[in-house]
Formats: structure tokens, C-alpha cells, sequence
């Protein structure tokens, strides 16, 4: 936890915290008339509530799926390692492209597992393949009932930026694990001191690590791997059906299929979105996609409500836990 910069991260939530109401205020401002009020005094709490299971659902078939990924490598994971490694991740999307949660995911896994850099990397990059695995899934259904939402400009130019900058880390990162010794004499051309030498050394080391981590989930985790897809599949479904009871509590009656497909575009769409936790994105996003599901004297109350359950509350959540932690680790360090 001492290489993670906790000044990076409180400015980060500083900028997030600011985005996200300047986006709110104004979306409420601009979407408030006087039907807005009457409307919401018909809120139903109950459907709040159901939206509120399907956040903790997500929660729990989140930390199951990795739980199963971890055993395929190593012993089963604590539950509460999984809660720190899922919702402190969470946390740390506040620093964009998860550059802080990488780090903070990986101590967790070394931490519980006595995994190695190489190891929990070949976690990390498992548990993306799967999340990518989905996509062949859900896109063909998209495209094929609602190819519309796809074609609008905010939709083009996330996704060619979402599919350029995964792209571009997926071919680095398979590039130089497939053969380590010509990444060993690419590095070594820039390493001119013996301390950067010794960097490479290790880089290389786990890299062959992560290679061969990789095998041990094909060979010994070969029926764990389909089980943690499955459960996968679960955790996503709670999660894309999160704006569905919202709408329902505010007394619409949207599509369930069209609502669960535009959070799907949003959820993937906003992944590697530049600003700390998809601020302003999201809620310029959610209010463009939702507008055909949700009356604009309502739209803005319901991306509030939307921006909260799918994000703030897990935010909060992985901002407690990482306190936590890191006040934890302070004390032991101080005995």
C-alpha cells in the first residue's frame, strides 16, 4: 500500500466530486419542470429498494467469480479480500484508465494468495478476457434490435477510443509475453545503468511468471474457468438490470430489454473513459442513451438516481473499505 499515491487519489475524487455535481445540478436544472415535483411524489420505494438487491447481488457474484479464479491458481480467497479487491477497485476508477487499481488489486492478491507480480497479473488478465467474453454475446443482440443507439456520434467516438486504446494494451501486453527474451533485449536497450538492468530482469521474471500462471488456469482450472464465465454472466446481469426498477420506481414502464441493452453500451462504452469515474461522461451518456426510456421532466432525477446505484454507492463503499485498509496497514507498520 506505500506505492500507492493517496495524494493522486484525493485528487481525483476532489475533481470527480466536482464534475459529478456540476453535471447533475445542471441536468436537473435543465430537465426540472412543473410536472417534475407531482411525479415524484408517485416514487415507489419499493422498486428503489429491488435496485438496491441487484447492486449487492452484483457485489457478491462479483467477488464469487474471482474467488473461482483464484482457487484455479491457488487456495480460495477470503471473502473479505474479495470485498477489498472488488470495491477498493472500484474506488480507483476514480483515477482514470485504472491506473491505481492494477496496483492496489495486485498487493490484495499477494496479500491473501502470496501471489506473485506475474501471478496475479495472469488474474487481472483472465478475469478481463472473460469480461471481454461477453461481448460476442451481447453485441449481436444490440446491433440486431437497437443498431440506432450504435450509430449516434457520442456512441461512434467512445467506442472508436475504447476499441484503439484496449486494442493497443491488449497487443502490448500479449506481444511482449509471448517471448520474453527479445522483451528482455528491447528493454536492455534502454536500460544503461546496473539498477536498470535489474529492472528488466525482474519485468522479464514475471512475465514468465504470467505465462506460466496462464497454463495453470487451462490445466488445473479448466472446469473452474467455464464456473467463474457462468458466474460472470450472473454478476453483469444484475448489474445491467440496475436502471430497469429505477425507471419502474419512478412509474414508467420502460422495455426490459432495451434498458438493460443501453446500460450494457453505457457500462462498456464508458470503461476507459478519460475523466476520474466516468464524471460527466457517464451523466451526459446516460442522459442521451435513457432520453427514448425516461419523459425529460423526469430525466434528470432518474441519471441522479442511475449515476448512484451503478457507481456513487460502490464508490463510497470501496472508499470505506480503503480507508480501512490503509489505516490498518499504518498500525501494523507502526508496531
Amino acid at each position: 500500500m506505500q506505492a500507492l499515491d493517496m495524494r493522486l487519489v484525493k485528487r481525483m475524487l476532489r475533481i470527480f466530486l466536482v464534475i459529478s455535481i456540476i453535471s447533475i445540478t445542471l441536468l436537473l436544472v435543465f430537465t426540472s419542470t412543473k410536472d417534475t415535483l407531482p411525479s415524484l411524489k408517485r416514487l415507489n420505494p419499493f422498486y428503489l429498494i429491488l435496485a438496491l438487491v441487484a447492486v449487492l447481488f452484483y457485489i457478491w457474484f462479483e467477488t464469487l467469480w474471482l474467488r473461482i479464479l483464484v482457487w484455479s491458481v491457488s487456495g480460495w480467497m477470503s471473502l473479505s479480500g474479495a470485498l477489498e479487491f472488488i470495491l477498493g477497485g472500484s474506488f480507483l476508477t476514480l483515477v482514470p484508465f485504472g491506473v491505481a487499481g492494477v496496483p492496489l488489486q495486485m498487493y490484495i492478491l499477494h496479500r491473501e494468495n502470496k501471489l506473485s507480480i506475474g501471478e496475479s497479473g495472469s488474474v487481472l488478465l483472465v478475469r478481463s478476457l472473460l469480461i471481454t467474453l461477453l461481448l460476442p454475446i451481447v453485441l449481436p443482440v444490440v446491433y440486431i434490435y437497437y443498431s440506432t443507439i450504435l450509430q449516434q456520434g457520442f456512441v461512434v467516438n467512445i467506442a472508436r477510443y475504447l476499441l484503439v486504446a484496449v486494442g493497443l494494451g491488449i497487443l502490448i501486453l500479449v506481444l511482449s509475453s509471448l517471448s520474453t527474451n527479445r522483451t528482455r533485449a528491447f528493454m536492455y536497450k534502454f536500460a544503461k545503468t546496473e539498477r536498470a538492468r535489474g529492472i528488466v530482469e525482474k519485468i522479464t521474471e514475471e512475465l514468465s511468471n504470467m505465462k506460466s500462471t496462464l497454463r495453470e488456469f487451462f490445466i488445473r482450472g479448466k472446469w473452474k474457468l467455464p464456473l467463474a464465465f457462468l458466474v460472470a454472466c450472473a454478476s453483469r446481469a444484475c448489474f445491467f438490470f440496475i436502471p430497469y426498477p429505477i425507471l419502474k420506481g419512478l412509474g414508467l414502464s420502460p422495455p426490459l430489454a432495451q434498458t438493460m441493452i443501453t446500460q450494457i453500451i453505457l457500462s462498456y462504452l464508458l470503461l476507459f473513459a478519460p475523466t476520474p469515474g466516468a464524471s460527466g461522461i457517464a451523466e451526459g451518456g446516460g442522459f442521451l442513451l435513457f432520453k427514448s426510456l425516461c419523459p425529460e421532466h423526469l430525466l434528470g432525477v432518474f441519471v441522479l438516481l442511475w449515476r448512484f446505484f451503478s457507481c456513487y454507492l460502490l464508490v463510497i463503499l470501496g472508499g470505506i473499505l480503503l480507508a480501512r485498509m490503509v489505516s490498518v496497514d499504518t498500525s501494523e507498520r507502526g508496531k
